[in-house]
Parts: structure tokens; sequence; C-alpha cells
């Protein structure tokens, strides 16, 4: 049976605001991510994620009684988040988004965290946790990892930079992206953007469908991609 902070590799995965958290919560957060740029246009990341046993340790000799008992913590389990983003600030537009759209994809700043009173070290206003039985977002949409010759968050070169300017032809100015090769964050949500507005499967990568599509070819009777093979110049991370 699975210990606190000694979670097996297979229980965890990285996540797109860094660190590590157990599948689910993984899961839950990438999603929760891609809706938080979309609507800040800047990027959800952490400062704390999944903490080891040892890890822990080293947390409690640092912070004291502020710190929870190692083998305690919900960091130890994978299911908990200290965010950076603004967020540890509670009059943020940032924690107010938190406030207004983490609950439904199953994070809570706890009450206990909410705790005004900052003497007894009780006040986390970037402390978040999941339950996955409040996640009614699983279906939401999340950034994809580009597959060999697609076109997504990573990538560079040529082909990236020619995409990159698909999408400024065919988004309004205040989506349009650098044209620099470089395809991170802003990107990749333009693709997002692209791919609602044409009623694409969203994944924010630019697979054969998307790419026809940025190209005006509507002859296509799919609206999900699969891996193309393109030129040179992609590189996948």
């Amino acid at each position: 049976m699975a210990e606190n902070g000694r979670l097996p590799d297979s229980d965890l995965a990285p996540t797109q605001v860094g660190g590590e958290l157990r599948n689910d919560a993984a899961a839950s957060v990438n999603r929760m991510a891609l809706a938080f740029y979309l609507d800040m246009d800047f990027r959800l990341l952490a400062r704390s994620t999944y903490r080891t046993y040892a890890e822990q340790v080293t947390t409690k000799q640092k912070y004291g009684s502020f710190a929870a008992e190692p083998g305690t913590s919900n960091h130890g389990w994978g299911k908990a988040v200290d965010f950076a983003s603004g967020i540890p600030d509670d009059d943020s537009a940032a924690h107010r988004w938190m406030e207004r759209n983490a609950g439904a994809y199953g994070w809570e700043n706890p009450l206990w965290a909410r705790n005004a009173s900052t003497a007894d070290g009780q006040y986390e206003p970037w402390h978040w946790e999941f339950d996955p039985s409040n996640d009614r977002k699983k279906g939401a949409p999340y950034l994809h990892k580009p597959d060999t010759g697609e076109i997504g968050l990573g990538s560079s070169g040529t082909r990236a930079r020619e995409v990159q300017a698909l999408l400024n032809k065919n988004l309004q100015p205040e989506n349009h992206v650098r044209v620099d090769g470089d395809f991170g964050w802003a990107s990749a949500a333009a693709v997002v953007k692209f791919q609602q507005s044409r009623g694409l499967a969203v994944s924010g990568v630019v697979g054969p469908v998307t790419l026809a599509r940025l190209r005006g070819d509507s002859d296509t009777d799919s609206n999900s991609d699969v891996p193309i093979y393109l030129q040179q110049g992609t590189q996948k991370v």
C-alpha cells in the first residue's frame, strides 16, 4: 500500500504548472491551467506540488509548527499545490479567478488555509487541495503534447513559424502571436482558440485537420487531428 510521501512513480504524473501530482490531480490541474491561461493571458504555476517524505522533513525543519508533521501532509499524497502566479495575494485577479473557477475542477483553498489570523500560521491563500469527487470538468480541454510531426507546445523551427503565421491570418489581432518559431503557451492557446472557432477537437496541437483548416481547406470530413509528418524543424519536448 502506498504511503504518504512515498508514492510509486506509477501514481504520479508531471504537470503543466510544474512538479508532479497524483495522476488524477495532475490531469485536473492541466485542464485548469489551460482555462486559467485563456482567461488571464499568463500561466498558472506552482511553487510546491508533491513532496516526498524527506522533503516534508526538510519543510518541517524550516517552518516548524507552521508545517504539517512529516507523513501527514496532503502534499505527500500528491493532491495539494502551493500556487504562485499571484494566487498568494488573496486580493489579486488570479486568486479571484481561482475562487470562481477552481472548485469545478475539484480544487479548494481549505477553510483552515483561509484563516485570516496570521499568528497561528494557518493563513495560506496559495494552498489548494484536490478532491476528485468534486471534479466536474473531466471533459474540459487541456494542452496535449505534440506527437511526432505535429506542431504544439515545445515545438520550434521553420514549421512552427509557418503555423504561427497561419494562426495570425485566421485570428483577430488581439489573438495574434509572435512569429518566431518558438511554440510556447501563447501559440498553443491561439491554436485552442482557432480550434474552438472552427468546431474542431480542442488539443492545442496542429495535426493534419487543424493544419488543413488553417490553410483554408475545408474538404476534410474529420474534426480531430492525428499525427502529421511535417518537414524537419519541429522539436518535440
